[in-house]
């Protein structure tokens, strides 16, 4: 059975996605509440049960990932980010904003930074499309998916 009820689909910057959300302009995103402080999705939203299970690390470099084998390790240090992402303890390190993980791993390969926050899967996606070794040297979140939808 199909609801008859038509739909538009939008690819955005994640920094734009959210901001479309907030403003009404989309109508759902997906989220691990596990990115949030507290784990607080915000008020003006409800979840959707959960679809599937993320694992996000501190990435490195090889020769580095002793460095940051504790997630505290990171923190006071610059950290590449995706703009627009939400991380929970981000006021626990300097953020350096790239447009995606894929640019992430570029800029560890370039010694932007020492350690990013990536995704499991696509850090190593990543890495072999743009072949750098990478380790997974700390885990940073790993949590449930969820859509999350304006009330």
């Amino acid at each position: 059975m199909q609801a008859a009820i038509p739909t538009e689909t939008s690819y955005l910057p994640v920094k734009r996605a959210v901001t479309a959300l907030e403003l009404g302009q989309i109508d759902f995103d997906v989220v691990s509440p596990n990115w949030f402080k507290d784990k607080i999705i915000g008020v003006d939203y409800v979840s959707s049960v959960p679809l599937f299970e993320v694992t996000e690390y501190f990435v490195t470099l090889p020769n580095v990932a002793v460095e940051f084998n504790q997630a505290e390790m990171a923190y006071g240090q610059l950290v590449g980010t995706v703009a627009g992402y939400a991380y929970f303890d981000d006021d626990k390190f300097t953020r350096a904003d790239f447009l995606s993980e894929s640019e992430l791993v570029k800029g560890l390969a370039k010694g932007r930074f020492k350690v990013a926050i990536i995704e499991e899967r696509a850090a190593q996606y990543w890495a072999e499309k743009h072949q750098t070794s990478i380790a997974l040297a700390s885990l940073h979140t790993k949590g449930d998916i969820v859509i999350r939808l304006r009330k």
